[in-house]
Formats: C-alpha cells, sequence, structure tokens
C-alpha cells in the first residue's frame, strides 16, 4: 500500500476522538451517528490540511488564477479518516496497476464510517496517540523559556515558528516536485542544499505570517500557534493531552465551518495579542 506524496499525508491523523471510546458497541454507535449526521463528508486531517493550505499558498505566487477555492480542497469521505491508502507494486503492467487504483478509491468512496469501525473490530487501538506525554513535554518547554516570554505577540511568534519549523520540509518537497514535473529528472538535493532551503523557507514564511492575508490563507498554523501562544501566556495553566483534541477541533472548525461547539473554558480562551498575562 501506498501513501499520497510527503507534501499532503498523513498515516494516522492527529484528532480520532471517536476512538477514545474503548467500548466496542458505543464506538460503533457514535460511528453511525457521524456518518447520519455528516452524509460521510469530513475535513481532511490536520497535517493535510495544513499542507494542503501551504502548498495552494505556494502556486498564488505563479497560477494564481487557476487554483481552487481553499473551502474546495480540504474535504474528503469519512473512509479515508485514518489516511489515505491505495495497492501498489502489483504483479501487473502500469496501465492495469493504475485502473486497479482508481476502482480501489472508488470503492473506498462508498464506505461509510461504521463499516470501517466494524473491520477495526477489537483491534488495540491508542486513541491518545501520546497526546499526555506530547502535552507534559510542551509544558516542560514552556516552563524553561517562560522568562524570555513578555508578551503574548512573542507568544505568538514563538508558536509560529514552530509551526513553520515542522511545515518547511513539505515546502521543499513541493517544490522540488513542481521541478521534476517541469524539467523531469532533477538531482536529489544534498543534505547541505536541503538545510538551506529549508531554511529559506522558514524566513520566507515568518516574513509572510507578518501580513493579516497571510493568517487568512493558511488559517490552521495560524489558529494552531494562537491556542498555544494562549496557554503559553497563561503562567497559571498547563496544556493537557485532551487540550490537543479540543485545539486540533478549533483548527478545522473555525475556517472551515459555520459553527463550533465546545466547553466553557475552551470557548473563554483569550488569545488575542491585547490580552493580559494570567
Amino acid at each position: 500500500m501506498h501513501q499520497v506524496p510527503s507534501f499532503a499525508r498523513s498515516a494516522k491523523p492527529s484528532s480520532l476522538s471517536w476512538l477514545k471510546q474503548r467500548d466496542a458497541t458505543s464506538r460503533r454507535a457514535t460511528a453511525k451517528l457521524i456518518d447520519e449526521l455528516s452524509l460521510g463528508i469530513t475535513l481532511v486531517p490536520a497535517k493535510v490540511r495544513a499542507a494542503t493550505e501551504l502548498v495552494r499558498f505556494i502556486r498564488t505566487f505563479d497560477v494564481p488564477d487557476k487554483l481552487h477555492p481553499l473551502k474546495h480542497l480540504v474535504w474528503s469521505k469519512l473512509s479515508y479518516v485514518l489516511g489515505y491508502l491505495h495497492p501498489t507494486n502489483t504483479p501487473f503492467d502500469a496501465a492495469i496497476e493504475l485502473k486497479l487504483q482508481e476502482t480501489f478509491f472508488d470503492y473506498m468512496w462508498t464506505i461509510p464510517l461504521v463499516e470501517v469501525v466494524d473491520r477495526i473490530g477489537n483491534a488495540e487501538i491508542d486513541p491518545d496517540i501520546g497526546f499526555d506525554d506530547l502535552a507534559q513535554r510542551l509544558n516542560d518547554g514552556s516552563s524553561r523559556y517562560a522568562h524570555e516570554i513578555r508578551s503574548f505577540a512573542q507568544a505568538y511568534a514563538a508558536e509560529i515558528r514552530g509551526a513553520i519549523d515542522l511545515l518547511a520540509p513539505t515546502a521543499v518537497d513541493y517544490v522540488f516536485h513542481l521541478a521534476e514535473k517541469e524539467l523531469g529528472a532533477v538531482p536529489e538535493l544534498s543534505p547541505a542544499q536541503r538545510n538551506a532551503s529549508e531554511n529559506q523557507w522558514k524566513n520566507v514564511l515568518f516574513g509572510a505570517f507578518k501580513k493579516e492575508e497571510t493568517k487568512r490563507v493558511l488559517p490552521t498554523m495560524h489558529i494552531e500557534a494562537l491556542l498555544h501562544a494562549s496557554i503559553r501566556w497563561d503562567k497559571k495553566r498547563k496544556l493537557r493531552g485532551n487540550d490537543i483534541y479540543d485545539f486540533n477541533h478549533a483548527t478545522a472548525a473555525l475556517p472551515y465551518c459555520k459553527a463550533f461547539l465546545t466547553d466553557q473554558p475552551f470557548g473563554a480562551l483569550d488569545y488575542s495579542e491585547s490580552s493580559s498575562p494570567r
């Protein structure tokens, strides 16, 4: 099986709250409800969504009039909620393998989430994906550098730099992909060249985030940075593993949905640049 290209890949999506239900009966009931309410449509996972936003942002500099609206690119079918897979390295020739992949894609497109849950069955699932451990590591890092953060703007800048660090390799991969598409085979980047290219993209993206328009076209990175900065700026609050689930829900809902329902503490988070430390 082969995953989608590296500039839009997610082997394990980062927000699968329904998998937190250990009981197979209640998990199946939740999946059935999701099928009914969603009509089988879902937002793509956060990593894929952020990469999609970045790739579209890059293309706006050369083919701005040929791009689909961003809101058309971030939706998928529930059957792909655990990642994108298709058959590869089959014993058939390229034409037959492509047809097989197309047929498999069409078949997966029709599968409801409840059928995915049925196929998983009682298989061992780790729904937390280490979020509690991740939250603790982030808290430790925030505490270590807390004395350097003297404003919400500084906290946001630190968080957006962290988000950019994670996505800079995606920018390099995609530009290399474009070069191959236009020029054919191109030499692989050396480690030094790749490092230099990633650093260039980090500088470009950080500078771009000083403009409000960039925050609108790269909303997943922007909103996640705001939310993490709000926790970091609140000296009395510690990040919890469940907060990361909430953050993933917010980064999906706020840019692309008309309503976002959450609990009172999360809804009351102050992530404005005028906020005061608490």
